[in-house]
């Protein structure tokens, strides 16, 4: 452990010398002999020093209080007067200086290191002492910017006397008008049922539990909208008072969230059931009006529909009706032939630059240029959605929702609702498209079928068969993998898989075997 070094300031060499003996007896280190209160100060700037030994009377101009005036200026060091005589008027001056002991000349070896002792001691209470205060004044700040800058409403009761010691603004604004119109005052926070009795309830139980609790109400402002508050109750210790310090959070948009949640639960769940639906049923006829009528329940719409891109030989591009589904407030669009086959050109030409573009189009119908407005407007269209379905980096169509009854802004929720939809259809006609190239490798569609279901180990008795099959079906996703839909990726993926189901009809066929 390094060793404190005290500095001596001593001008009469009798008194100097036996100074620095008693200091390194005592266990501490000499950091200097100086004379003059301008080298002692030089050497308190250029070197580590613990604790100055000063005589109050100096050669040259200073003296050693007006030595201490300058050094403290720059540091903080404990220091120790020293004086064969006492003059009151630079006894006084030498007070400011805030000394930690005074010893006079002559003094003795115990005189000095009690002295010592003590100076050391108090400079260390002093510091820490300063620290703490610090600290407390610091932490005093922050709590008085937390208090004005928080976006909560805070209010502050004594708990011996119940009188509101402080609130912020946040709180004022909260309260600024309550059910009547009728301007709030501090006081009348405290009267909310709610709030009044759980005061009561916590600071009955508050010496034997100091866990901070809550309570929620709704408050009903003067333009009728209800906000939802939540108030945090907690027992806080400030300037040695003990406080009930009251936060009132606005919670509306914690509760908008949880019915933002909710949705996308319900979203989610209409998906998964949608996607099962379509890898259940083959034939799209079947599978679309099942799976759309999900999603018609998930959202609040009144029809979804499917459109596929066409050629046709008159109109050129042109939207066909493949699928749809309605609420029993709208009609079917399929009873209408315009809407069952409609051009792009013309009228919708801006629908098909968006949606080839793989973007969404949604919105309310009044917000749409004249020449979809009044198409749309005449099957009474309030606003709608719709999300392209991109099949092998081509567009192939697109699925939408619409309202009719009332206009209505789309979520993002809903917006990722459709994007899905559209991705799972486009996934279901890459299937159905690569399903009907293999299939016409064979010469009937039973060959095709006794392979299928082989593969989903609807085996017999006999294993070889559908081994030989399964190798041929590999072959097949080797060579047509350029005409499947699929990428190159989810090819190796498949074949994987029937590799892993060949593996293991191997190993049952083995067993059969023995």
């Amino acid at each position: 452990m390094e060793k404190k070094k005290i500095l001596i300031v001593e001008d009469e060499q009798l008194i100097a010398h036996p100074a620095s003996v008693f200091i390194e007896d005592f266990g501490y280190e000499v950091a200097g002999v100086i004379e003059s209160g301008e080298e002692a100060i030089n050497f308190v700037k250029n070197h580590k020093v613990d604790l100055i030994l000063m005589d109050i009377y100096l050669k040259g101009k200073m003296n050693g209080v007006e030595v201490m005036n300058i050094i403290r200026s720059f540091i903080n060091l404990p220091v120790i007067y020293v004086s064969g005589a006492i003059d009151e008027n630079l006894l006084e001056k030498a007070k400011l200086t805030h000394p930690y002991n005074f010893v006079l000349k002559p003094y003795g070896s115990k005189e000095l290191e009690i002295a010592i002792d003590f100076a050391f001691y108090n400079f260390e209470v002093q510091k820490k002492k300063k620290e703490t205060e610090e600290a407390l004044k610091i932490s005093k700040e922050k709590y008085k910017a937390l208090f004005e800058t928080n976006s909560d409403g805070i209010l502050l009761l004594d708990l011996k006397t119940g009188e509101i010691t402080n609130s912020n603004n946040s709180l004022k604004k909260i309260f600024d008008l309550c059910q009547n119109g009728i301007k709030n005052t501090i006081q009348d926070i405290l009267l909310f049922p709610n709030v009044k009795n759980y005061i009561e309830k916590f600071c009955h139980n508050c010496s034997q539990n100091m866990s901070p609790c809550s309570v929620r109400y709704e408050l009903t402002k003067q333009n009728d909208k209800k906000m939802q508050i939540e108030v945090i109750l907690q027992i806080i210790q400030l300037s040695k008072k003990r406080l009930l310090q009251l936060t009132f959070r606005d919670i509306s948009s914690k509760e908008e969230i949880k019915k933002i949640n909710k949705s996308r639960i319900k979203y989610e769940k209409a998906l998964a059931n949608y996607s099962e639906i379509l890898l259940e049923n083959p034939d799209p006829k079947i599978a679309y009006p099942k799976a759309i009528s999900l999603l018609l329940d998930a959202v609040v719409a009144d029809r979804v529909y499917i459109y596929e891109n066409i050629i046709h030989p008159d109109f050129g591009l042109s939207m066909e009706l493949i699928a749809e589904e309605c609420s029993d407030n709208c009609f079917s669009r399929g009873s209408n032939i315009f809407f069952k086959l409609t051009p792009y050109e013309r009228r919708f030409s801006r629908w098909q630059e968006i949606l080839s573009k793989g973007k969404i189009i949604s919105g309310k119908i009044n917000k749409f240029p004249h020449n979809e407005r009044d198409v749309l407007a005449a099957i009474e269209v309030q606003s709608l959605i719709i999300a392209p379905i991109i099949v092998s980096n081509l567009w192939y169509g697109f699925i939408g929702f619409e309202t009719i009854d009332k206009e209505r802004e789309w979520t993002i929720s809903e917006g990722i609702l459709i994007r899905t939809a559209a991705k799972i259809s486009a996934a279901y006609i890459m299937r159905e498209r690569y399903e009907r190239k293999i299939s016409e490798k064979y010469e009937t569609t039973d060959e095709y079928l006794e392979i299928t279901n082989n593969i989903k180990f609807q085996c017999k008795k006999n294993l070889v068969e559908p081994l030989e099959k399964i190798t041929q079906f590999l072959e097949i996703i080797k060579q047509e993998n350029n005409i499947s839909g699929y990428s190159q990726s989810s090819v190796k993926g498949i074949e994987k898989q029937l590799i892993d189901i060949y593996g293991l009809l191997k190993i049952h066929l083995s067993d059969t075997i023995k």
